[in-house]
């Protein structure tokens, strides 16, 4: 998994996301668009993320907690 405090992981201008698409063909989950990241103070925590359900899409906004 890459969690990451930006709406993508690569350029907002690229037409065909070769970065996203290498990393889903990987099976690496991105959690785009983290907050308040520099509260984690520590190496270890737990990670939480709560999807909503959406039919037919393939990403979903979701409620991420981090447990320190």
């Amino acid at each position: 998994m890459i969690g990451i405090d930006s709406v993508g992981v690569e350029s907002r201008v690229t037409q065909d996301h070769d970065v996203n698409v290498l990393l889903c063909k990987a099976g690496v989950l991105l959690l785009e668009g983290l907050v308040n990241l520099e509260q984690i103070d520590v190496r270890e925590f737990q990670l939480h993320a709560f999807p909503l359900r959406i039919r037919g899409v393939e990403g979903s906004p979701c409620r991420a907690v981090a447990f320190v």
